[in-house]
């Protein structure tokens, strides 16, 4: 799996318009939801 296709995968996990704000290291990928709520 190429990071294009991993970054789809994640963003129709959370939903594009959840996304608040994104930080990330070189192990994690932090995201900001907006609501947690929509997610499992």
């Amino acid at each position: 799996m190429n990071h294009k296709q991993v970054a789809e995968r994640i963003l129709n996990a959370v939903g594009r318009d959840n996304i608040q704000g994104a930080r990330h290291c070189a192990t994690r990928l932090r995201l900001v939801l907006k609501d947690t709520g929509v997610i499992d």
